[in-house]
């Protein structure tokens, strides 16, 4: 009995499928952007800390005056005033792949004093793990069709 298989037609599309995922960087890169922009829209839209809970309740009677003076939100704790930290906090390259941080000292000793203060903050929460990790298996599993 002479058995035939396509294994070897198989194999060699599937090497050139994950040569394909050696760009590796991009996929860091997709997956930087997202955590960024998740944990933004989360701390500025929701005024959630990592764990989901409120940053703060409240904003002070005189800091709360200030920020409607400027025509911002008062309902809950955004750590957006200026938009200066907000604004610095961006996908950046680092050696073997991406990451999500602050650009320049002053943002980065903003967001630091913030998060010893309030807890927390600018990591990934269980659900933004969630999506961010869904997003590398669907590109992965794109690439491999």
């Amino acid at each position: 009995m002479k058995i035939e298989s396509n294994l070897s037609s198989v194999i060699q599309d599937l090497s050139f499928k994950i040569t394909s995922l050696e760009d590796a960087d991009k996929l860091f890169r997709v997956a930087a952007f997202d955590s960024v922009a998740l944990i933004s829209d989360r701390v500025q839209q929701d005024g959630l800390k990592t764990n989901e809970t409120p940053i703060k309740s409240f904003y002070s009677v005189g800091y709360a005056k200030k920020r409607k003076k400027k025509g911002l939100q008062t309902q809950f704790i955004d750590l957006t005033f200026s938009g200066d930290m907000m604004g610095d906090f961006v996908p950046a390259p680092i050696i073997g792949g991406w990451a999500a941080g602050f650009r320049g000292g002053k943002s980065s000793e903003k967001a630091d004093w913030n998060e010893d203060r309030f807890g927390t903050i600018f990591n990934l929460s269980t659900d933004e793990l969630n999506v961010v990790t869904k997003g590398i298996n669907d590109y992965i599993n794109a690439a491999l069709r």
